[in-house]
């Protein structure tokens, strides 16, 4: 399973969307979400309750992070941002990846190859 771990601090405006994008990856991985707040004076808890677990957390995405890696069941960490679009694919990509071998990687829109020395990846 997958953990996708989203620090949020007053994401309102974006974190919905990111939210129900994510729903609609459900058949590529086993996944649960976590939004880990940092005492956001908006709405991100409510408008995100719908769509994952909140975990209340100090300041910080360090700590907002790790506190929420805490509480996964998942064998993969996938840390993700309010505003981001995950592609379709990412999840299947990254779970393929990990069975292959690598203990590693990163999304990103830039290009890059598998390093095989470090058994890292990077998924486009």
């Amino acid at each position: 399973m997958i953990s996708i771990i989203i620090p949020a601090y007053n994401e309102e405006a974006f974190i919905v969307k990111a939210l129900l994008y994510l729903n609609t990856l459900k058949k590529e991985a086993t996944f649960e979400t976590f939004v880990c707040n940092s005492g956001s004076t908006d709405s991100t808890v409510e408008v995100s309750k719908p769509y994952a677990t909140i975990i209340n957390a100090p300041k910080g995405k360090a700590k907002q992070m790790n506190l929420a890696a805490k509480h996964d069941k998942g064998e993969i960490l996938f840390f993700v941002h309010a505003y981001m679009t995950v592609p379709p694919g990412a999840l299947s990509a990254i779970k393929n990846k990990i069975a292959n071998g690598c203990d590693s990687g990163v999304y990103s829109n830039v290009p890059q190859q598998l390093n095989d020395t470090t058994n890292n990846f990077n998924v486009n």
